[in-house]
């Protein structure tokens, strides 16, 4: 149980990390 509430931690951590760096990138094509 313990494992996959880690597993399942660290996935959310990833898909937040992907979507800031998407974010991030949009805001910087969008402002040049």
């Amino acid at each position: 149980q313990m494992g996959s509430d880690f597993g399942l931690a660290s996935a959310i951590n990833s898909v937040s990390i992907i979507a800031s760096i998407v974010l991030i990138t949009t805001a910087l094509v969008i402002m040049l």
